[in-house]
């Protein structure tokens, strides 16, 4: 159901919308601008996206229109990341003189995020810089760029982030306020088993699988990295395996510049117990994939708030995590699971062992209560009228 304020040709917008990464592209961060984007779009404003490819030559653009009022531009990257920027701003110009937008979008704080807000300051519109955790926290330090983050945050209209951590981060640097808007995810998609035909399938799919009956299926979901806890999920899989019959699950791939860690973390780990997917596009094998699963596994050392999360709960699988950015706000230890300190992610193989001794009648109140949470809070349509509150303010901004 969408908001209940009714767009005007008035309150329209044409929005410039900037984004690393875009689908079919994998990753969070082109999964949350997609959503976005098209949520922005199902509200009635005209979207016209602009994202990096690597399958275009440098400077050279290809847009594709995705839906009646959803536009999709792609713009080959060339090696050199400043020429690419420069060659973007011009590309800008060309899509503001023909549509005339009313505000630019830059999602995640990064270099196309600092291209969006450049070009909005330049054309004098008003600016969204949507963070995401990642593309902060790695400008805070050396060699981070923080003169680039803090002009980012001083001179966008509007800041929104995915999660309070984030926003008070934010906070501390130049004493802004960002709205916080939370990822989402589809509960109707996403849900629990339904019934007997579901356990034949499950049976049928843990087979396919290579898993036998008696052993624990263990799962992780997303770009297995360093960022994501990579050494101390092999480490635990280890322990875990030691003690009992069990397999690992991984949904994603692994990165290229990763693959070393990835080999020499897994050593001595037998092939077979590692089932591997890589990158899956049809989100309904997704979720089979997790309702398949006894435990989802989410050691992470930095994190905005982790789709995988989200939709490990929406579906119901047991989750045990660590307190990395908006983890804690969304998951109550003992209540949706486990959450373990990043202090302590050492201990997660005897936690997972803690929680599968519990009774089945409390770690399935676990799961319901998780899943509960999404439906309540986490929903498109909480996100479309967060979305359309935005869109709102900024409009008037540019209209003042």
């Amino acid at each position: 159901m969408f908001p209940s304020r009714a767009l005007t040709k008035r309150n329209m917008a044409k929005l410039l919308f900037v984004v690393q990464q875009y689908a079919p592209e994998i990753g969070g961060l082109a999964t949350s601008g997609t959503r976005i984007s098209g949520a922005l779009a199902g509200l009635g404003h005209e979207i016209h996206v602009v994202a990096l490819s690597s399958e275009l030559d440098s400077g050279e653009a290809e847009s594709q229109q995705t839906a009646s009022n959803l536009f999709v531009h792609r713009f080959g990257r060339s090696k050199q990341i400043d020429f690419t920027l420069q060659q973007l701003s011009i590309f800008y110009q060309w899509l503001h003189e023909k549509h005339r937008f009313d505000a630019v979008w830059g999602h995640y704080a990064w270099q196309m995020g600092f291209s969006a807000i450049w070009f909005a300051k330049t054309n004098e519109l008003p600016s969204v810089l949507s963070l995401r955790g990642n593309d902060v926290d790695r400008q805070l330090f050396p060699p981070g760029d923080f003169s680039r983050l803090s002009w980012m945050l001083e001179n966008a209209t509007e800041l929104v982030s995915v999660s309070k951590d984030l926003a008070e981060k934010v906070k501390t640097i130049n004493g802004r306020s960002a709205t916080v808007l939370y990822n989402a995810v589809d509960s109707k998609l996403f849900c629990p088993s339904d019934g007997p035909s579901w356990d034949a399938r499950r049976v049928e799919l843990r087979k396919e699988l290579g898993v036998a009956p008696e052993e624990l299926l263990l799962v992780f979901s997303g770009e297995l990295r360093a960022k994501k806890g990579l050494p101390i999920l092999m480490e635990t899989f280890r322990q875990i395996a030691a003690k009992r019959p069990a397999r690992l699950l991984i949904l994603g791939g692994v990165r290229d510049k990763e693959r070393a860690e990835f080999k020499r973390c897994s050593a001595g780990v037998p092939a077979e117990m590692l089932i591997r997917t890589g990158h899956i596009s049809d989100p309904a094998l997704v979720v089979d994939y997790l309702r398949a699963g006894d435990l989802f596994l989410l050691p992470s050392l930095w994190e905005g708030l982790p789709n995988s999360l989200l939709e490990a709960f929406a579906v119901g699988i047991p989750v045990i995590a660590s307190d990395a950015g908006a983890i804690p706000e969304v998951m109550v230890n003992g209540k949706h699971g486990v959450v373990i300190p990043r202090s302590q992610l050492h201990m997660m193989a005897d936690r997972a062992d803690r929680f599968l001794a519990r009774p089945a009648v409390e770690r399935n109140a676990m799961t319901d209560a998780a899943r509960n949470l999404i439906v309540e809070k986490f929903s498109p349509e909480i996100e479309r009228e967060q979305l359309a509150e935005i869109v709102e303010r900024i409009v008037k901004a540019e209209r003042r």
